[in-house]
């Protein structure tokens, strides 16, 4: 696998100050590829603007830069003198540069971490930065996403949750509220349906009536037509029931 490298039109751009993203867009490089290649060019992108740049460290001198000394001083490279005095705050602000990094070390802080890996100078060390930054890259690119979609997901499920219950307690008002109206609503009285009668309860109240009249009527067997059509004609209920 080749290691990603910044194409010349790139390394102008980002020199020229333009942003990871606006690089990435315009190049149509996916951002981790292109972090990936801003870290083995020994770049670093500063997180508050997005920024890509050479990584640039003050000089501290060392004791080979010394070409000279006197009493008083010690002479630098390029005539430039230095007493012991004044080089011992240069070395005093190198002391919180390490504790810082050893610091993030221990407590796991992995923005220091990898600052103090990008300023160490080594390149095995730089270029496994620059390795975990494309990486981080890559993870912020996937989780960023993920999470949002997880904190929609908490919200619709809670409008859900708070719409579900509207809806129960609607019904519940509806309930009662039907119920109200059921007690309010005037009831009609039921009609008491005449008894009907059967064939031979009929043939009874025929003869029964007729005897009363004085009206023949055989005693037993079919009772004549002119009887039934009378008996009907003074009780026209009877009628209607006998026909039903």
């Amino acid at each position: 696998m080749h290691e990603p490298r910044l194409t010349d039109r790139q390394q102008k751009a980002l020199a020229h100050g333009k942003q990871v993203e606006w690089v990435a867009d315009a190049f149509k490089v996916p951002r981790p590829e292109l972090v990936a290649a801003i870290a083995a060019q020994g770049w670093v992108i500063d997180p508050a603007t997005d920024r890509a740049g050479p990584l640039t460290r003050p000089h501290t001198p060392t004791p080979g830069d010394l070409v000279a000394t006197t009493n008083d001083a010690a002479v630098l490279p390029g005539g430039k003198t230095a007493s012991a005095e004044s080089s011992l705050p240069a070395a005093a602000e190198e002391l919180p540069a390490s504790r810082t990094a050893d610091g993030a070390a221990e407590s796991g802080d992995i923005e220091q971490l990898l600052n103090a890996a990008h300023d160490s100078g080594n390149k095995r060390i730089v270029r496994a930065a620059g390795k975990v930054t494309a990486t981080l890259e890559a993870l912020r690119a996937l989780y960023v996403p993920w999470k949002a979609e997880q904190e929609a997901e908490k919200r619709r499920l809670a409008q859900l949750a708070e719409a579900e219950a509207q809806v129960a307690a609607l019904k519940e008002r509806l309930a009662e509220a039907e119920a109200a109206m059921s007690d309010l609503r005037p009831r009609a009285a039921r009609k008491t349906a005449a008894p009907r009668s059967t064939g031979r309860t009929r043939a009874a109240d025929i003869r029964a009536w007729a005897a009363d009249r004085g009206v023949a009527c055989p005693e037993r067997g079919r009772i004549p037509g002119h009887l039934e059509r009378q008996y009907d004609a003074a009780h026209p209920d009877g009628a209607r029931d006998a026909a039903t």
